[in-house]
């Protein structure tokens, strides 16, 4: 499963990188970090350019770019209909939007607290790739267990 971080705040996307790297060590499981940017619009080329599927998608919806964070994982949403999708945000409030928008998101988790950001992106992750696992177990693929 390819993860992919968008977030222009150095540290967090550091640390998010992080937490991914620890789950790609492990030599049995098939996760991987695809690409991790602080541009939108980069991230939407790559994916473009690389017909990205079934793939993990950690958004910060806060992040500095004319392009609004709803419209942006609803871009996301439009080119992986299977993919899933972790927004962080400041703003316990816009969660509503989710639904509005029609994200789909696998969580909405509130930056602030970096174990409990840590605690909820190790369990999004977990959840992700079980949920792959059991799609391409179903359809033949092979993932194996976390």
């Amino acid at each position: 499963m390819k993860v992919f971080i968008c977030a222009d705040d150095l540290s967090l996307r550091t640390h998010l990188e992080e937490i991914v790297g620890c789950y790609a060590k492990v030599p049995h499981l098939n996760i991987n970090l695809g690409l991790s940017t602080a541009s939108p619009h980069g991230l939407l080329q790559h994916l473009d350019a690389h017909r990205t599927k079934k793939a993990l998608y950690i958004l910060d919806l806060d992040i500095a770019s004319e392009i609004d964070g709803f419209a942006f994982a609803s871009k996301i949403r439009s080119g992986d209909t299977q993919g899933k999708i972790i927004i962080l945000s400041t703003h316990p409030g816009l969660s509503d939007l989710i639904f509005l928008h029609k994200i789909e998101a696998l969580d909405y988790i509130i930056k602030g607290d970096p174990d409990y950001v840590t605690l909820k992106i190790k369990r999004c992750i977990k959840t992700a790739y079980q949920r792959c696992q059991a799609y391409n177990d179903f359809f033949g693929g092979s993932y194996r267990q976390l």
